[in-house]
């Protein structure tokens, strides 16, 4: 100890009888060894009171004998209050002194404070009282330097704490040369300006390279961290906090708590983006939900129960650190990949951690060496993680654009081959094409024979039959002329209907819809067969009212003309045929039933049933041994379908058939 007590009780209180107060000696100082000195021993401590310098020695209680550093929550003022780490008081120290230039680094008072050296007021850190009310609190580090003219020096502290709870001296004080203290202030704070520009400028380059490589997570993860890291010295950094960017007391003390909280979610999202774990997913969920709500409470949480929360946060990042730990753990024993470099860092993370705690009050110096070394091996090693991964990427990349040449070029190969088939094919599909176009000259030749060269003479010899079986009397001629009248009549109506259906078939028939009037339509139909029925001796009525439909009137004249010539064909002599349009469906969507009814042979049931569902061409032998093509009523049924109608076809064996077609009243397109 550094001085003298005399203890005596009385009236429940401890008084100092006259004592002699022994100064500690730093005298060694003048010699140039040692050139600092961290005085932890030898100080007084005056619980509950404020003492101004001159009042130490005549103060009439006793003080505590303390060593530095100490927290509020160890004083004996945790005896008396109702909260931990509660109180004031005052510290003091004499020391004897060479008469030299000296200075004085005051690191950390966590509380409000006025420093004294000798009796000058040399400082003031917020503003100490004795209650909540009067004080204010402030932490930092101070740096004092004086010309020393005396023999003895006195060191007075008056500290009080009433807003978080681990309040007092929880640093030390540390004295030498002037030389070496302005070297440690320089030092400390080139130390720190360093380490957050070199996090900073390694941050931005890792962001960089993310943003050029968007799914890289890794990289946008470890940028996030070291600007976390940076943030976390620069709030430890009282001149940086303090007189740069002139933050509160409690605002410097949440910042911090929330710094923290973040830095552990970007060690968390880096790790588990190098290495994913499904499985692991919904726990790190929830330990990032509880980081980030505990950092954001700090924000709206008194500072006393603040410094709480800060306590027990420690505690859970301690664990957290733990459930990191056994996942890596776990990961090693199942044999998975993990980088040794990674390992490194994360144990280089718990070991600084853990020296911060030790250190970073009573050895300033250590702690600030401790801070660059571990920076420097952090940064330096997940450079070196991150560039060996990016190169493992870029061999793999190099491997796939090898890979891709050879499927390229595999690729060529096969499109010149195909190519190669392509023109041998296109070669085969002109030759095609020639000769397709010389079938197409070939059937426009032989539709132009059959339309011009055929359907005149055939023509001409139906109208000369018909004029000569009209001269003729004698009745073995006119039987004759009958045969050759239905005979070239029948060959010009297959004629008319080989070359519809051609056209039809090869897309040549074009529609052009109007109003057609049905009764004159009829008439003219039932004109044209007018030989035939006369040689057959079959009688053709017309039942027809004043309907107009919307139709190709050329399409449905030829129809017509199928229904016609196929009931004469199956209609017995001496019989009648009957022809009828009825309007079934009255405006706007009105429709008109066309009938031919003949009292014929009729259809028998199976052929019906075919006609019906249009299974292939039917044809059979008329009642005077007529041959037929089987395409009348397949024309019948194609041409009304193009005309946006219908065919009806109803028959009975013996008795005759009706065929009818549905044909529409309103323009359609």
């Amino acid at each position: 100890m550094c001085f003298w007590l005399v203890f005596s009780q009385e009236a429940g209180a401890m008084r100092v009888q006259p004592s002699l107060h022994k100064a500690c000696d730093i005298t060694a100082l003048a010699n140039g060894k040692p050139e600092k000195l961290n005085l932890a021993e030898g100080w007084e401590y005056y619980d509950t009171v404020f003492l101004e310098p001159s009042m130490i020695h005549s103060y009439r209680f006793k003080p505590i004998a303390r060593t530095l550093p100490e927290l509020w929550g160890k004083s004996f003022s945790l005896v008396r209050s109702a909260k931990f780490g509660i109180g004031f008081g005052t510290y003091h120290i004499a020391l004897k002194a060479p008469k030299i230039a000296l200075g004085i680094r005051f690191d950390h008072i966590h509380t409000a404070s006025k420093i004294f050296v000798n009796n000058d007021l040399v400082f003031e850190n917020g503003v100490p009282g004795t209650n909540a009310a009067s004080s204010q609190p402030m932490v930092i580090t101070r740096y004092y330097y004086f010309n020393n003219e005396s023999d003895t020096i006195h060191i007075t502290i008056q500290v009080s704490n009433f807003h978080h709870q681990t309040g007092g001296i929880t640093g030390m004080v540390s004295i030498g040369t002037e030389t070496r203290i302005r070297r440690m202030e320089y030092q400390h704070l080139v130390s720190d300006i360093f380490s957050i520009n070199l996090l900073l400028a390694t941050s931005l380059v890792f962001l960089l390279l993310f943003v050029f490589r968007l799914q890289d997570k890794p990289q946008f993860y470890f940028a996030v961290l070291l600007a976390i890291v940076a943030a976390r010295i620069l709030f430890h950094n009282d001149a940086l906090i303090y007189g740069w960017v002139h933050l509160s007391f409690s605002n410097a003390v949440r910042f911090n708590f929330f710094s923290q909280n973040l830095m552990a979610m970007a060690i968390f999202g880096y790790y588990f983006t190098l290495y994913p774990t499904p499985r692991l997913k919904i726990p790190n969920i929830i330990i990032a939900v509880i980081l980030a709500l505990a950092g954001g409470a700090g924000f709206f949480t008194h500072l006393y129960d603040l410094s709480l929360l800060v306590y027990y946060n420690q505690y859970f990042l301690v664990g957290v650190s733990l459930y990191g730990l056994i996942v890596i753990c776990v990961r090693l024993f199942l044999r998975k990949h993990i980088a040794p470099l990674f390992l490194f860092a994360y144990l280089l993370f718990i070991v600084f951690s853990i020296l911060e705690l030790l250190y970073r009050g009573s050895h300033p110096e250590l702690h600030m060496l401790f801070t660059l070394i571990s920076i420097f091996l952090f940064v330096t090693s997940q450079i070196a993680l991150l560039a060996k991964r990016q190169a493992s990427l870029l061999k793999k990349q190099e491997e796939m654009a090898d890979e891709l040449a050879a499927a390229n070029q595999s690729l060529e190969e096969r499109v010149h081959q195909r190519t190669v088939m392509l023109e041998h094919k296109n070669k085969s599909l002109q030759q095609s094409k020639n000769e397709l176009e010389h079938v197409v000259k070939t059937k426009d030749k032989l539709f132009s024979i059959i339309g011009h060269d055929l359907r005149s003479p055939l023509s001409v010899i139906n109208l000369y039959s018909e004029v000569l079986w009209e001269e003729c009397d004698n009745d073995e001629r006119r039987k004759k002329l009958n045969y050759i009248i239905n005979s070239s009549t029948s060959a010009l109506h297959l004629l008319e209907n080989l070359l519809i259906w051609g056209k039809k078939e090869l897309g040549g028939v074009k529609l052009n819809p109007v109003f057609v009037a049905v009764d004159g339509l009829i008439s003219e139909s039932i004109q044209s067969f007018h030989g035939i029925s006369e040689s057959k001796k079959i009688k053709i009525t017309s039942d027809c009212d004043d309907s107009v439909v919307f139709a190709d009137r050329f399409v449905l004249l030829l129809v017509i003309n199928n229904l016609i010539n196929n009931a004469l064909k199956f209609s017995y002599p001496d019989s009648e045929i009957t022809i009828s349009s009825r309007l079934i469906s009255p405006a706007p969507d009105g429709k008109v039933m066309i009938s031919v009814k003949d009292s014929g042979v009729g259809i028998e049931a199976g052929t019906l049933k075919k006609l019906r569902e249009g299974l292939g061409n039917i044809s059979t032998r008329g009642t005077a041994d007529e041959k037929g093509s089987g395409l009348g009523l397949l024309i019948v049924k194609e041409f009304t379908q193009l005309n946006h109608g219908e065919l009806l076809i109803e028959s009975e064996p013996g008795k005759g058939s009706v065929f009818s077609i549905i044909l529409r009243t309103k323009m359609w397109s």
